[in-house]
C-alpha cells in the first residue's frame, strides 16, 4: 500500500485514473522499528528503513494521507503482528478526520472474536464483502451495505482465497526448486534510509 499510495500522493496523473483504493492490513504508519536508532549501524534492505516509524518517506506520504477525489478504504485487524501496537488506528487512513471518502474499519468491529491477523486477512470472508462493496459502488466501503457482518459466519475462505491456496499448493514444490538451485535472491542492503526524490522534498 506505500507505494501505491505514493503514487496517488505525488503523481496526479495516475490520481485522476484512480477511482478507489482499498488497503488490507496496509503499513500505512510504519513497522515497529524505529531507524534513527539504527542508522549507520545496521544493514537493510531500502524498504525496510522506509517503512520504519520514524522514516522520511512516510513522514512526507503522509502529510495527506487521502489526497484527491479517490475513495480509500483501509481494513485492518487488531492481530497484526507487523503494526505494533496493531489496533491504534496505524494501518488506517486519516483517522479521526471525519472524512467522507474514507472508510477505516477494523475487521473486529465487524466480527467481535475473529482472530484474523495480517496475512489470514486476505482470505477473510468479511473483508472480501468489503473490497466488493468498496469497489461496486460511489464511495468507501459501507458496512452495512456490504453484508460483511452476515459473512462473519461464513467459511473463512472466500473463492478466491481458496483457489491461491490450491494454486500455491500445486506451484509451491517448483518454486522451492528453483530456489534451491539458484541460490538465495540478492537484495540490497544499506546503512541508511535512501534519499527523497526531489519532488517530495
Amino acid at each position: 500500500p506505500p507505494v501505491a499510495r505514493w503514487a496517488l500522493r505525488w503523481w496526479r496523473g495516475v490520481r485522476k485514473r484512480v477511482a478507489d483504493f482499498v488497503s488490507l492490513a496496509g503499513i500505512n504508519h510504519g513497522t515497529g522499528l524505529e531507524a534513527s536508532s539504527l542508522s549507520g549501524t545496521a544493514l537493510m534492505t531500502p524498504m525496510m528503513w522506509q517503512l520504519s516509524l520514524d522514516s522520511r518517506f512516510l513522514q512526507v506520504l503522509n502529510g495527506d494521507e487521502a489526497p484527491g477525489r479517490v475513495d480509500y478504504t483501509a481494513i485492518y485487524t487488531r492481530y497484526d503482528v507487523f503494526q505494533l501496537p496493531p489496533h491504534e488506528g496505524r494501518a488506517a487512513l486519516a483517522l479521526g478526520e471525519g472524512r467522507a471518502n474514507v472508510s477505516n474499519i477494523l475487521i473486529q468491529d465487524v466480527c467481535p472474536g475473529m482472530l484474523t491477523e495480517h496475512f489470514s486477512l486476505i482470505t477473510d470472508a468479511s473483508a472480501y464483502s468489503l473490497i466488493v462493496d468498496a469497489l461496486l459502488h460511489d464511495g468507501p466501503a459501507s458496512v452495512a451495505r456490504s453484508g460483511a457482518r452476515e459473512a462473519c459466519t461464513a467459511s473463512p475462505l472466500n473463492p478466491s482465497g481458496l483457489a491461491a491456496i490450491d494454486r500455491l499448493a500445486r506451484e509451491l514444490p517448483g518454486i522451492l526448486e528453483d530456489s534451491i538451485a539458484n541460490g538465495p535472491p540478492e537484495l540490497p542492503l544499506v546503512s541508511e534510509e535512501p534519499p527523497l526524490k526531489p519532488y517530495a522534498e
